[in-house]
């Protein structure tokens, strides 16, 4: 019986964490196992304070694939290993999910492929083993030189801590118009162990901790979180009951999660140019006022909408809509309104909305009591610029001004009347549209002639003549 009882000890001792029986075993596929040593690389590990054993670190392979060792007490013995359930190992449940997420975020992760992260990324799963209460690597022996790890260590494990962290705008919701660009920094700090998915008409800009979304068309978007998939391999054991050799797996990816967030995007700019009908150029005078109506909805956008140097700018979503003036300036009338719709297909709306510079009836009148004159005119503005020029035909000539302040000024008459030097000021507007001007011109009074006339002033002319004549003689 005492014997028996060594021998139970023994076995234990001899297969350790393999824990379960040999007969139980689910035999699968064989594998060839290879390993390469590392030269100079020494871990030793250490139980209550004392070292109890040590290992040149090589890299191990099962049918070329990076397996881990999980049992360093015992030494590889044979090259000939099958492949178990996971389960065989020993390990519990919860520790091959640990081991799995020190194996993804190890060695061969983004930025994790030197020397050091493969010795962190062992070293951190051999602290699973029961034996093992510290383990240090050096060059050359256990007084070598040691090989600081710490940095990669604690990196993997922050990266773990952060495995079910999303990115902070994970289902957030987002509304941005056609063609706006906005950033979304995570300060979660995970957003680089995720892949970014999207569909079309969307554009998705991923630059380290930071997100830059455009979309380019109207409608709703996902933007999807995949967290990164190093590998697709389960997690399994390798091994081979029938001798005493060391355990080592190969680890599958963790349970990953994913996320999203969401970009309504349900505006497009819009921009509304106030142009003159007759030069297409803008209208940049300040006080013309609009009204935008929502047709499908029968309401108003807002109360009022005034343009700045011709031009307003807003941004609209689809639908169909009214532009209605509610209020013009100088010379130009009020635009009877313009209908417009903004379409899925919109990534821009510019509308160009006209006013026609509103033209009044002048008559102008030039007479001379009853007598109808025909003379020349101007008109000038109150900046006396000439804006118009213009000649009475029978007395009356009409011509069309725009809305503004004027003078009037008479500047030719026929011979034989006074020029009407008065300045005649009028308005034209809305109220004022039509305006009759008159210039009275005074008949110039010349001296009366006869034949009487001139022939007295003959015999006049010759007396004058023989007097002169009479006095030069006498002298």
């Amino acid at each position: 019986k005492i014997f028996k009882v060594l021998l139970c000890i023994c076995i234990i001792s001899i297969f350790g964490i393999k824990g379960a029986s040999v007969a139980k075993a689910d035999v699968g596929d064989h594998v060839i196992l290879t390993k390469y040593e590392i030269d100079n690389v020494w871990g030793y590990l250490y139980r209550n304070g004392d070292w109890w054993g040590y290992v040149n670190l090589p890299f191990r392979y099962a049918n070329d694939k990076l397996v881990y060792c999980i049992q360093p007490d015992i030494k590889i013995t044979t090259n000939d290993y099958i492949i178990y359930d996971f389960s065989r190992s020993g390990y519990s449940e919860d520790t091959r999910k640990e081991m799995e997420l020190i194996s993804y975020y190890g060695y061969r992760y983004d930025g994790h492929d030197d020397l050091k992260y493969y010795i962190a990324t062992q070293d951190l799963i051999w602290r699973f083993h029961g034996y093992v209460d510290d383990i240090k690597w050096t060059k050359g022996g256990e007084f070598g030189e040691e090989i600081d790890i710490s940095k990669e260590k604690n990196e993997i494990l922050d990266l773990i801590s952060k495995h079910n962290v999303l990115p902070e705008f994970n289902n957030s919701i987002t509304e941005l118009k056609v063609n706006e660009t906005k950033e979304f920094i995570d300060n979660n700090n995970v957003l680089n162990n995720y892949d970014i998915e999207y569909s079309s008409n969307i554009e998705v800009i991923k630059d380290g901790n930071k997100l830059s979304i455009t979309p380019r068309k109207l409608g709703e978007y996902m933007v999807k979180f995949v967290h990164k998939k190093n590998y697709d391999s389960g997690t399994f054991l390798f091994d081979n009951f029938n001798t005493l050799t060391q355990s080592v797996a190969v680890f599958g990816a963790p349970t990953l999660i994913d996320g999203s967030m969401k970009i309504i995007s349900n505006k497009v700019d819009v921009n509304i140019n106030k142009k003159d009908e007759e030069t297409k150029e803008l209208i940049k005078l300040d006080g013309i006022k609009v009204k935008i109506k929502n047709i499908d909805t029968d309401t108003y956008i807002k109360d009022t909408y005034e343009f700045k140097d011709g031009k307003i700018s807003l941004s609209l979503k689809e639908g169909n809509y009214r532009l209605e003036e509610i209020s013009s300036v100088k010379p130009y009338g009020i635009n009877e309104g313009l209908e417009f719709s903004i379409t899925k297909d919109d990534t821009y709306k510019e509308i160009d909305f006209f006013n026609k510079k509103v033209k009044c009836e002048i008559s102008v009148f030039t007479i001379s009591g009853d007598i109808k004159v025909d003379s020349d005119f101007e008109v000038y503005d109150l900046e006396e610029n000439l804006v118009y020029r213009g000649r009475t035909t029978n007395g009356e000539a009409k011509f069309e001004l725009e809305y503004g302040d004027y003078i009037i000024k008479e500047v030719s008459v026929p011979d034989g009347y006074k020029l009407n030097d008065k300045e005649i000021k009028i308005e034209v507007n809305d109220k004022i549209c039509t305006s009759k001007v008159t210039f009275d011109n005074e008949k110039v009074i010349m001296p009366i002639t006869s034949k009487e006339w001139d022939l007295s002033y003959l015999i006049i002319l010759v007396l004058d003549i023989i007097g002169y004549a009479f006095v030069k003689k006498n002298s």
